[in-house]
């Protein structure tokens, strides 16, 4: 009889409503440093590594924290989406779903969509609507399509094992004291077992652990990208 299989990986994303933490206590009021600092969270990405499957057999691992940070754009501000190179982390700005559309059959919505969601229209909770409407479906997405190949090996590898004995894992948390998001985040229940969670309390009780458990995998994987480099 086969080993049993691994546990799965957890992908958990940070969801964070960025001008609702920005006015929280104690956070600053400043885009850039708020970005900087929950970088510090967010798993680093092993030679600009993208793929969950490839990340974690590399690093060894079966967790990978993201942070995916929403702003609202301000008046004269277009829709951005960066994405880093570095770390497993995206800014977005203004909240504008034409953007952030990639299927082709959608594309003829992309102008309508901009001007609803872009700083240009000054529409109302642009940034929660592209939480909404396109964040958490895409997010549960990513996780949903790279885990399923991973099952996909495992259940091929341990024919004895169910595919539901090992199933993927996408977790999305969202911090926001919006109480409006959090209940229209939790009707779509697609947050994979995620939580609300109030800013002053990430930012003063989650915000250092998740830092000091991001600092251990780091070192973990500084260490094993030593061993394979020795070998």
């Amino acid at each position: 009889m086969p080993p049993p299989p691994p546990p799965p990986p957890v992908l958990t994303t940070w969801l964070i409503d960025g001008n609702n933490l920005k006015c929280s206590r104690g956070v600053p009021n400043d885009r850039d440093e708020i970005t900087r600092i929950l970088q510090s969270i967010a798993s680093t990405r092993v030679n600009n590594n993208f793929n969950i499957n490839n990340y974690c057999t590399t690093c060894n691992t079966t967790r990978i924290t993201q942070v995916v940070l929403v702003f609202d754009g301000n008046e004269k501000e277009p829709f951005s989406c960066t994405v880093s190179d570095t770390y497993w982390m995206q800014v977005v700005i203004a909240a504008a779903a034409a953007a952030a559309v990639v299927d082709e059959q959608q594309q003829q919505q992309q102008h309508q969509q901009q001007q609803q969601y872009d700083g240009h229209c000054r529409t109302k909770d642009r940034a929660d609507n592209y939480i909404i409407d396109h964040a958490i479906p895409q997010l549960m997405k990513q996780a949903q399509e790279e885990f399923s190949l991973i099952t996909a090996v495992v259940d091929t590898d341990t024919q004895d094992h169910q595919p539901q004995s090992w199933h993927p894992k996408g977790r999305i948390h969202i911090v926001s004291a919006d109480k409006e998001l959090g209940k229209r985040a939790m009707a779509t229940q697609q947050m994979g077992g995620g939580s609300i969670v109030h800013p002053p309390k990430f930012w003063s009780q989650y915000l250092p652990n998740l830092q000091r458990q991001q600092q251990r995998q780091q070192q973990r994987q500084q260490l094993l990208l030593q061993q394979q480099h020795k070998q």
